[in-house]
């Protein structure tokens, strides 16, 4: 795991932290509900115990996350293409159209 603390960090108030912390809470939630089906409520209960242990663990520290195998990806958006799904597959992956035909075209 790469790490290594920022001078930014360091400079940012406790309520500024703390803040930080809550929109990862926030983001952690949309996580564990989209990707579990979690209740929202035991979601963000989950999210929280994650991020205060990661504050605890980690705190002021930046953490690689390695990204995704793109070619695992790739063929999920080609096995839920359907030529008429475009609007969705796009929003679900995060990619345009025009990364959406790449992908389908298998040139990605």
């Amino acid at each position: 795991m790469q790490t290594e603390l920022s001078l930014q960090d360091a400079h940012r108030t406790p309520a500024q932290r703390d803040d930080e912390a809550m929109l990862l809470v926030a983001e952690m939630t949309e996580i564990v509900r989209n990707k579990i089906g979690m209740h929202e409520a035991f979601a963000a209960q989950v999210a929280t115990a994650v991020v205060e242990g990661l504050r605890e663990v980690h705190g002021t520290k930046r953490i690689y996350i390695p990204g995704i195998d793109k070619a695992k990806r790739n063929a999920a958006i080609r096995a839920e293409f359907n030529g008429r799904n475009h609007a969705h597959v796009m929003a679900k992956y995060g990619i345009g159209r025009a990364r959406l035909y790449e992908i389908i075209s298998d040139k990605a």
